[in-house]
């Protein structure tokens, strides 16, 4: 069992990553400068990290994600991450599409590739600011260029298409002059814990691109130069996971403004609104679930920002203490209870668990059988998730199929 350490990089404060906050928030960048809040990666976020050095070390050395199976990963903050079976089932499926597409036919490639779009500005600033490193791509001169990108997470799912962070990706491999003479340029998330396909894929044109790209440096000039640059909350912020969720101003604007707006003429108190839901005119609903959505995560946030005050100063947060949480017992030394309990009959294991399907996929997988044999014993269940009506999945009608319950 191997430890390895993940480098720290450094990141373009409007880089491909947060592309889709500022330039729909264009007052974002310097409110959280501004602010003095330190973005600090989450759990969820520190594991993708360890995800992505998992999948870049596989496909640099030529080796499969299972050899390093029980290694562990040491991100920047100094947290570690077990290179466990569901990390090796998820990272192995974005390594062998990788080089499915390099052994397709000839082809030029690259793994984690830095690149800098300030070419798109009409006057490049003096220092980098447009840039980023795109995890995987592949070059078919004068034909095709595919932009592949892992996603580890599970809270969002990410589509391909229009989507600004990938578009961004492809724009620096693709360079101000298409070198290649590109003709068809294929932008690819490879998300095994999204839900849904795992793969998807969206085709674009240089042309379309380099039409974006004026959009994306007029939005980048604004946010450089414009002091009074709007903030303009909305799905992004949660989506594009924004370090001033839980401090900012303007999504609170946003909810008492859908609150004039759904709740005029009903005189109510905020407590009872919960009463008035089947009086709200259909057309206002979707409003108020799309606005949920926004400030359940700007409550967890705030949540979170008060917890971490609190450890710092007990006084800190007015009306808000810590106290000590439900206990948790656990074995100090599993092999030492083992030993004292070896010679006294006691039953001490408790009954083996059934690997999932996917890991059972993948087991059979490696010992030479065919998967799909399995396909027999596998139900599919799936519930009914409530989307804004731009989502490209197509609607259902409950009548004609069995749902499980709903679920958001």
């Amino acid at each position: 069992m191997n430890r390895w350490i993940v480098e720290a990089r450094e990141h373009s404060a409007i880089g491909a990553s947060s592309t889709h906050r500022w330039m729909n928030c264009l007052g974002s960048t310097k409110a959280i400068r501004n602010s003095g809040i330190i973005d600090v990666s989450s759990v969820h976020a520190e594991r993708g990290t360890a995800a992505h050095e998992l999948g870049e070390r596989c496909l640099a050395n030529h080796t499969d994600p299972v050899d390093y199976l029980n290694d562990t990963v040491i991100v920047v903050s100094g947290n570690e991450y077990p290179v466990d079976q569901s990390m090796v089932d998820a990272v192995t499926i974005y390594v062998n599409y990788c080089r499915s597409i390099v052994n397709a036919e000839p082809c030029e490639h690259g793994i984690e590739r830095e690149f800098n779009l300030d070419w798109v500005f009409k006057t490049p600033p003096k220092t980098p600011t447009l840039w980023g490193m795109a995890d995987f791509y592949v070059f078919r001169p004068w034909d095709r260029l595919i932009v592949v990108d892992y996603k580890n997470g599970t809270g969002v799912t990410v589509d391909p298409e229009e989507n600004p962070q990938f578009m961004f990706y492809a724009l620096g491999v693709l360079g101000p002059e298409n070198l290649y003479e590109i003709e068809t340029v294929e932008l690819v998330v490879v998300q095994p814990n999204g839900g849904g396909s795992a793969i998807k894929t969206w085709e674009t044109t240089p042309e379309h691109l380099y039409e974006w790209a004026k959009e994306l440096a007029s939005k980048a000039e604004i946010v450089l130069n414009d002091p009074d640059a709007p903030l303009c909350p909305g799905h992004w912020c949660k989506d594009a996971f924004c370090p001033l969720m839980g401090t900012c101003g303007a999504v609170l604007d946003l909810a008492n403004r859908t609150a004039v707006d759904v709740f005029d003429g009903y005189n109510v108190a905020p407590q009872n609104m919960a009463a008035k839901v089947d009086e709200i005119a259909p057309a206002k609903l979707h409003k108020i679930i799309a606005l949920s959505d926004l400030l359940v995560a700007f409550a967890k946030a705030a949540q979170a920002r008060a917890f971490d005050m609190l450890k710092v100063d007990p006084t800190s947060v007015p009306g808000l203490k810590l106290v000590e949480g439900r206990a948790s017992r656990s074995w100090t030394d599993e092999s030492a209870v083992m030993a004292e309990l070896a010679n006294k009959g006691v039953d001490m294991y408790s009954k083996p668990k059934l690997k999932t399907p996917a890991q059972m996929e993948t087991a059979v997988k490696k010992a030479g059988f065919d998967p799909n044999t399995l396909a027999g014993f596998i139900e599919v269940k799936r519930g009914l998730s409530m989307v804004p009506e731009s989502d490209k999945r197509q609607a259902v009608t409950v009548a004609d199929k069995a749902f499980d319950e709903f679920t958001d």
